[in-house]
């Protein structure tokens, strides 16, 4: 049996109504990462975290232990060459870590970036973040309204669809670019236009 669809109005009206208490949060800030892949062995090699002013808070390329596959780079444009000299996961982690625990984070698809983070430190042997961080690209979802009977639940879309239907220009995938385009989706969401 499957997920029983809310109705449209009520699920843009819930999204609506948490972009509003994010914009109200005065911690919130939003994170994005870039990575080498999506499996187990993927890796950060960027990692951008604004206020919610949109001021950058952090930004950096990491260093991966392996090399960027290909396909990676054609999706971010970060190469090997680009990270070589950049820190490594453990000389970031610190100062990403004091940011994160101050705030509400909010990321466009949370779940992946978490498990990204977490994924880094238990290859570092740093201890894993007990994070719940709101995702912007479940709200989206709820706010677009589209449903997918086979997973019984809203389509997710991918970060440039979602600007485009703000009419929001699409961004260049490095982390913090990402992370403003999530912010600007947040707020538009919740009916604002942000600068």
């Amino acid at each position: 049996m499957g997920t029983r669809r809310p109705s449209r109005a009520a699920a843009r009206m819930a999204a609506s109504g948490w972009a509003r208490s994010m914009l109200s949060e005065s911690s919130v800030i939003y994170l994005d990462t870039e990575t080498t892949g999506i499996g187990s062995r993927a890796e950060i090699v960027d990692i951008g975290i604004l206020d919610g002013a949109g001021r950058t808070l952090f930004e950096s390329l990491v260093r991966p232990s392996g090399s960027i596959p290909a396909d990676a780079v054609a999706i971010h444009g970060i190469s090997d060459a680009m990270v070589a000299g950049a820190p490594g996961w453990p000389a970031v982690w610190p100062l990403v870590s004091r940011i994160l625990l101050d705030g509400a984070v909010v990321v466009y698809n949370a779940e992946f970036d978490l498990q990204m983070v977490n994924q880094m430190n238990a290859r570092h042997g740093l201890p894993l973040f007990p994070a719940r961080w709101h995702c912007a690209m479940l709200r989206y979802a709820e706010f677009a309204g589209e449903w997918n009977e086979r997973y019984g639940n809203f389509r997710w879309h991918k970060l440039d669809a979602a600007l485009a239907a703000f009419g929001l220009a699409p961004v260049s995938h490095r982390a913090a670019a990402d992370a403003a385009a999530c912010r600007l989706i947040v707020h538009a969401m919740a009916g604002e236009r942000s600068a």
